[in-house]
């Protein structure tokens, strides 16, 4: 009878040693992933760091790996606004580092209507893209400046954010100034001809670009591209009414609250 209460003992105590190493060896898989490499060879997920930020109103809840492959990299970021305003711009961080490189991104999005607020408690998706020639170990990702609706801004801001918005609405501003003016003096056909020009019409004024920094410089380029695609669409629409309009609309809800 004792032999049989021992064996059974035995018995249940291996089963629960067996069911304990189950579950540890889970845990750590998943805490670790392993993939395979397309060389067949085993290799560790790239580790995601939250850079430690108390104060931010952009709070990262998530993350996932949506593909792993070094040159076509892409990590999706859950990001929530846990400030009681809403945001109207904002940038994003990030450093991919595998063991031979390390390259930083700045993902840097201006919200130019009040639709598009990021308003409180609201999740939206952030992506981080990269390409590298060897497999990426680590990604950090900081929340680096914001505006929120009423004009204020926070963070640190390493990527002059502050400048290249600056840029951006002074750029499209003046871009429209300008075509308002050849509207009036030569009317509809010198602005359309204006207007396909592209790229060769965006030189900033050496005299604004002495007095600005580079990323401001960048800004005023992409706020003056960004004026005249939409002055393309109206025209395109050949409504003279819509042409008016948008040669009169503002850039964005900052520019409309300063005219």
């Amino acid at each position: 009878m004792h032999d049989v209460i021992r064996t059974s003992l035995i018995r249940k105590v291996m089963i629960l040693a067996l069911l304990v190493a189950g579950t540890f060896w889970f845990s750590s898989g998943a805490i670790g992933r392993l993939v395979t490499s397309e060389s067949g060879n085993l290799q560790q997920s790239p580790t995601i760091i939250l850079a430690r930020q108390p104060d931010t109103p952009l709070q990262i809840i998530s993350t996932w790996i949506a593909t792993e492959t070094p040159q076509n990299f892409r990590l999706m970021a859950q990001v929530q606004n846990q400030s009681g305003k809403a945001i109207r711009a904002y940038a994003v961080n990030s450093q991919t580092a595998s063991t031979k490189q390390q390259n930083g991104h700045t993902q840097f999005l201006n919200l130019t209507q009040r639709s598009t607020f990021w308003q409180p408690a609201e999740i939206k998706t952030v992506e981080v893209a990269d390409s590298q020639d060897e497999p990426i170990k680590t990604v950090t990702l900081t929340i680096d400046f914001v505006e929120f609706a009423d004009g204020l801004t926070w963070g640190p801001d390493s990527a002059n954010s502050r400048d290249l918005l600056a840029g951006q609405r002074a750029g499209a501003k003046l871009t429209r100034q300008r075509l308002r003016q050849l509207m009036q003096t030569r009317g509809e056909e010198a602005v359309t001809l204006e207007v396909q020009k592209g790229d060769a019409a965006q030189t900033v004024d050496a005299d604004i670009a002495a007095n600005h920094s580079p990323r401001w410089v960048e800004g005023f380029r992409n706020g003056a591209a960004s004026a005249r695609r939409r002055l393309s669409n109206a025209i395109a629409s050949r409504d003279k009414e819509r042409i008016k309009a948008e040669l009169d609309r503002p850039f964005d809800t900052f520019e409309e609250e300063h005219k």
